[in-house]
């Protein structure tokens, strides 16, 4: 498989984390390791195509 696909895969992969982290400690904003997942999983996002979506979701 194409690098560049493999990296496109594993990119979509790590903002759907981060996307699904945020949103469940959206639900339970008191929950201190729901927020803490949410942050690694942001912090993971360090391609500059996911910047976007790292500004957003932080």
């Amino acid at each position: 498989m194409d690098n560049k696909v493999v990296g496109i895969k594993n990119r979509v992969k790590l903002e759907n984390k981060a996307k699904t982290a945020v949103s469940n400690y959206q639900k339970d904003a008191m929950n201190q390791d729901k927020y803490k997942t949410a942050q690694q999983a942001i912090s993971k996002l360090t391609s500059s195509y996911s910047k976007g979506l790292r500004d957003k979701l932080e």
